[in-house]
């Protein structure tokens, strides 16, 4: 019998790697594919280079979002991966005696949830223990729209596995709510794929999901996207 794993609790942001956030979307709108990361200049240098850490938001209005599971879910990756830095750029990767044998003991904290960047976000929220099927629905008839923080990444592979529990379930809060939260109104049955070494884009954690009411953020849609990219 399978036995859903536990959703990781978000992992703090290294001090010493910056941040760019590249703003917020309106769904369908999306940074997606990402492709914009530092890489090592054609001459060869040696010259280190800076590595940032990449995060973004989307909204996504409520009429995007699904009240049952599709048929076939795009969904790819997702399994719990040990938690690694970045991948660095080939230039500094050379020189690390270790590189053929990622994760090295010092490099491990914890474990994340990474999907591609072209599946379906409310999908790898739900996959990664972040909503449930039946708030959804009630969301959904009360007319809330869905915020979804991401984190970017770039990564190797995406291996697929079951999702999480409700990270708010009797799994996670004691047995108060038992019976209400079960693995078919969760992410626990939910199978994502895997995919190899071929995606064009980039990979993506959800670190957050929230329920917001379309007045919030009413502005936005006249943009598509709120803010620019800051450092």
């Amino acid at each position: 019998m399978h036995q859903p794993s536990r959703a990781s609790p978000p992992r703090k942001s290294s001090s010493k790697v910056p941040t760019i956030r590249l703003g917020t979307f309106v769904y369908p709108r999306t940074p997606f594919p990402f492709t914009d990361f530092p890489s090592a200049s054609a001459s060869g240098s040696a010259e280190p280079v800076t590595l940032y850490q990449y995060r973004a938001a989307i909204l996504i209005p409520c009429g995007f979002l699904p009240t049952h599971r599709p048929a076939r879910p795009r969904i790819w990756g997702g399994a719990l991966i040990p938690a690694l830095p970045a991948i660095p750029p080939l230039s500094e990767f050379a020189a690390v005696p270790y590189r053929d044998s990622r994760p090295h003991p010092y490099e491990a904290r914890g474990v994340r949830r990474v999907y591609t960047d072209d599946s379906d976000l409310f999908l790898c929220a739900l996959h990664a223990g972040l909503l449930t099927w039946s708030e959804t629905r009630r969301a959904k008839g009360e007319g809330r729209d869905l915020r979804v923080e991401v984190k970017i990444t770039k990564e190797a592979r995406f291996i697929g596995g079951f999702g999480s529990p409700y990270v708010n379930g009797p799994d996670f809060a004691g047995a108060e709510s038992a019976g209400v939260y079960g693995s078919e109104d969760d992410g626990r049955s939910l199978l994502s794929a895997g995919w190899g070494n071929s995606h064009d884009g980039s990979g993506i954690e959800i670190t957050s999901a929230t329920w917001v009411r379309v007045s919030e953020f009413a502005c936005t849609f006249t943009l598509g996207v709120s803010d620019s990219p800051t450092v």
